[in-house]
């Protein structure tokens, strides 16, 4: 059975410390032919300063330039095409939640909604240029810190990269027009039914169930939803059905009617109307058409 890639992080003399700072032409310049479709177990920031290209995030390819930051989670599948190789310069940065905790820097950072994205978009953010060329400076900072180990290495890169996710942070609230209050009131229920259909989305595929969860009207959940994300409850749910079954129709060799019941479709011709109605295509040419494009870019992280 052919299974995602799932990689651990390449530690590079951080001890325990559970991170990692390169430039992206470096790696590139090491690698003769792309990884393919991968994932990681940590998260990842890919930030091009100049080049051009295109990121797939979970089947959905978006044009990669210079001043752009993508924000891939953890288990998301992803890859990289460059057009030239001369032209790339950029940075990539990979952390896990140890190396957060051990340096105060609070989940909620990374887990806000306008950072590190999720089934729905995973669209880069796209600072203005004051805030890109400060970026690019912190950026720089690691690296050079990563280069020149002293007593606190660790304390300085921790807190230099606390820094770049406030950054990115305050530059992704700037594009929202809702109040401190409103941000704060929505996001607790977004991260809330974010979780609960990580949780459930196998055996629950009504909205209904999920509002009852939060102790929320389903017509306030769709509003929250449709506010923060411009989509419904309801199709969010189903875009993180469909993610699943596409990962599963790519990377395993389950049958339509394995990954139907994976799932939780009891009747293998309703996953199939669910599947052509979301993307167009039936089960099998689907796949056909994904796995031959499987290893067609190439990769970097």
């Amino acid at each position: 059975m052919k299974g995602i890639h799932n990689h651990a992080i390449p530690l590079i003399e951080l001890d325990q410390f559970d991170f990692r700072v390169e430039r992206m032409e470096d790696i590139e310049k090491q690698r003769e032919n792309g990884q393919g479709p991968h994932r990681h177990a940590f998260y990842t920031i890919v930030f091009p300063v100049s080049g051009s290209g295109m990121h797939t995030i979970d089947f959905k390819g978006y044009e990669m330039a210079g001043g752009q930051l993508f924000f891939v989670s953890p288990q998301q599948v992803h890859d990289v095409y460059i057009d030239k190789m001369d032209d790339l310069k950029g940075y990539v940065l990979m952390f896990n939640r140890g190396f957060l905790l051990s340096n105060g820097i609070r989940e909620d950072v990374v887990e806000d909604i306008r950072l590190f994205g999720d089934c729905s978009d995973n669209r880069p953010l796209v600072p203005e240029e004051k805030i890109h060329i400060k970026l690019e400076q912190i950026a720089e900072e690691i690296i050079e810190r990563r280069d020149y180990a002293d007593l606190y290495q660790f304390e300085s890169i921790g807190a230099l990269l606390k820094l770049f996710l406030i950054e990115c942070l305050r530059s992704a609230r700037d594009r929202s027009d809702q109040s401190h209050h409103e941000r704060f009131a929505t996001q607790s229920i977004l991260k809330r039914y974010k979780e609960a259909v990580e949780k459930h989305f196998r055996h629950w595929h009504q909205v209904q169930k999920y509002a009852a969860e939060l102790n929320v009207t389903p017509g306030y959940l769709n509003e929250v939803i449709r506010a923060n994300l411009n989509q419904t409850a309801k199709e969010y749910l189903q875009s993180r059905i469909l993610l699943e079954s596409q990962r599963l129709a790519v990377f395993t060799d389950f049958s339509a009617k394995e990954v139907a019941y994976e799932v939780g479709y009891d009747d293998p011709s309703h996953f199939s109307r669910f599947f052509k109605t979301q993307t167009r295509q039936s089960f099998s040419d689907w796949r056909e058409d994904n796995r031959e494009n499987d290893n067609s870019a190439h990769d970097f992280s």
